[in-house]
C-alpha cells in the first residue's frame, strides 16, 4: 500500500490546491520514483481520472520537444504530430487538446536533461532544454496532468513553469517495506530468515539500516539466498556486499549501485575524496557537527591532504545527486541513501591507511558526541533530556558503529555478531 499512499498525496497536489498541475517527484536514486509514476499512470487510467498516459524516460534517450510532440500526437490522434506545412497551427491544435482534456504526461529521470551530477548521459542541448521548458510552461493551468521524476528539483524549469510543485518521495513505510522484503525473500527462498529466532535480530537490523529504500532492500535482501542476514549485515557494514543472482531483480539492484558509481566517478576529485570520510556513517549525518568531526580527521596524518574547506560544496553536490536528502528531524541532519555508505566503504577500503584513519577519527568524534548526549539524557532539565533522547535515536546507528570499531581488535575487523538492543 506504500505506493497508493504516495499516490494520494500527489493527486492532492495535482487536482487539489495546485493550479499548475505540474509536479516534480523528487527522490534519491533508487527510491522508487519510476515505480510510483508508472503506478499512478495505471491507477488513474483504471479509475478514469485520465484518458491517455504518455511516458518519456530520459534515461532511455534525450527526448527533444519535437519528439515529445510526435509521441503525444500519435497517442491522442492516432498519428504523429506533423509540424509541416503549418507547424504553429498543428502545435496549437495539440496544445488545445491537452489543455481541454484530462491526460497524463510523465517525464522521468529528468536529471539527465541537464547532463550534470547523476545524469545517465542523455543530456539535451541548452536550446532544446529551453524548448522543452517552454512547452511545459504552456501546459500549466490546463486539464492535462504532468508528472516529472528526478533526483533534483530541476530549477531550470522555474522560469517557464513558475507554478511547478515539488513532492519529496520518502522511503517506503514499515508495512510496504515489509511487503517488499517478503517478496524479495520469497523469490530467493530465504523467507525463513524473517521468523527464525537465530536470524531475526540480524534481519531486523538490516531492515532498519535499509530505511525503506526499495532498491537497497532488493540489493541486500536479494543476496540472502547465498548468505545469512548476519553475513549480509557484516558485508554491508564492511562494504563487501556479495554477488547477487543473475535475474531481473539483481539487474535492478545493480542499477542503484551503478548510479552511485557514476556520480562518484564524475564528481570533482577533491569533493569526492572528502565525501569518502562519510563512509563509517549509517542512516544520517549532521552537517552542523562536521567542524568537530573535521578536527578529528585533521588529527590523522594520513588525511592531512584532504580539502576540508569544501564540505559545503561536497554535501550540496551529494544532495543534488540524490545521495543525501533532508532528514525529518530537520536542522543540519541529512539522510544517507543506504547504499551510499556501503559504496564509500568499498572505495575507501582500497586504501587501508586512509580507511583506518577515517575510522579512528569517526570513533574519536563519537566518543566525544556520545559523552555530550549522555550528559543531555541525564540532565535535570526536561527539554534537555528530551533533546538528548531525540538526538540519540537519530544517531543510534552511528554510535553503535563507533562502538563496534572501538571494541574491535583492529579498526578493519568489523563484525555484526553482537546485535544492538532496540533503540
Amino acid at each position: 500500500v506504500g505506493l497508493d499512499v504516495d499516490g494520494v498525496v500527489v493527486v492532492q497536489d495535482l487536482v487539489g490546491q495546485c493550479n499548475g498541475k505540474l509536479v516534480v517527484v523528487v527522490g534519491m536514486g533508487g527510491a522508487g520514483k519510476t515505480a510510483l509514476l508508472r503506478h499512478l499512470a495505471q491507477w488513474w487510467s483504471a479509475t478514469g481520472l485520465i484518458t491517455r498516459a504518455v511516458y518519456f524516460g530520459y534515461d532511455e534517450k534525450p527526448h527533444t520537444r519535437q519528439q515529445v510532440l510526435f509521441a503525444i500526437g500519435e497517442a491522442l490522434f492516432g498519428r504523429p504530430y506533423l509540424p509541416l506545412p503549418n507547424e504553429a497551427a498543428e502545435r496549437q491544435r495539440l496544445l488545445d487538446k491537452l489543455k481541454s482534456e484530462r491526460h497524463l504526461l510523465i517525464f522521468d529521470n529528468l536529471e539527465s536533461v541537464t547532463g550534470t551530477d547523476l545524469a545517465i548521459g542523455h543530456a539535451l542541448p541548452p536550446a532544446e532544454r529551453e524548448r522543452l521548458a517552454a512547452f511545459l510552461g504552456e501546459l500549466a493551468g490546463g486539464k492535462t496532468l504532468v508528472l516529472l521524476g528526478s533526483r533534483s528539483e530541476e530549477g531550470w524549469l522555474r522560469k517557464d513553469v513558475p507554478a511547478l510543485r515539488l513532492y519529496e518521495l520518502p522511503g517506503l513505510d514499515a508495512g510496504a517495506a515489509a511487503d517488499l522484503a517478503e517478496r524479495v525473500l520469497r523469490a530467493g527462498d530465504a523467507l525463513h530468515y524473517r521468523s527464525d529466532p537465530a536470524h531475526q535480530p540480524a534481519f531486523d537490523r538490516l531492515m532498519k539500516l535499509l530505511d525503506g529504500h526499495p532498491l537497497a532492500i532488493q540489493a541486500v535482501l536479494g543476496g540472502l539466498a547465498g548468505q545469512t542476514p548476519a553475513e549480509a549485515l557484516a558485508a554491508l557494514e564492511g562494504g563487501e556486499l556479495g554477488e547477487l543472482p543473475a535475474d531481473e531483480l539483481a539487474d535492478k539492484s545493480r542499477n542503484v549501485l551503478a548510479s552511485v558509481h557514476y556520480a562518484y566517478s564524475n564528481v570533482d576529485p577533491g569533493a569526492a575524496v572528502l565525501l569518502a570520510c562519510l563512509a563509517p556513517f549509517s542512516g544520517a549525518v549532521n552537517a552542523d557537527f562536521l567542524p568537530e568531526y573535521t578536527e578529528q580527521l585533521q588529527a590523522q596524518p594520513a588525511l592531512a591532504d584532504l580539502p576540508f574547506g569544501r564540505w559545503d560544496e561536497a554535501l550540496a553536490a551529494a544532495g543534488r545527486w540524490g545521495l543525501l536528502e533532508p532528514h525529518p528531524l530537520g536542522g543540519g541532519y541529512r539522510r544517507l541513501q543506504p547504499i551510499f555508505p556501503y559504496f564509500l566503504r568499498r572505495r575507501l577500503g582500497q586504501d587501508a591507511a586512509r580507511a583506518e584513519a577515517v575510522e579512528a577519527a569517526f570513533v574519536a568524534f563519537y566518543e566525544q558526541l556520545g559523552g555530550e548526549l549522555a550528559q543531555l539524557i541525564r540532565s535535570k532539565d526536561a527539554p534537555q533530556r528530551q533533546t538528548g533522547i531525540t538526538l540519540t535515536r537519530v544517531e543510534f546507528e552511528n554510535l553503535y558503529a563507533a562502538c563496534l570499531l572501538y571494541t574491535s581488535p583492529s579498526p578493519r575487523d568489523r563484525t555484526s555478531s553482537l546485535m544492538p538492543p532496540s533503540a
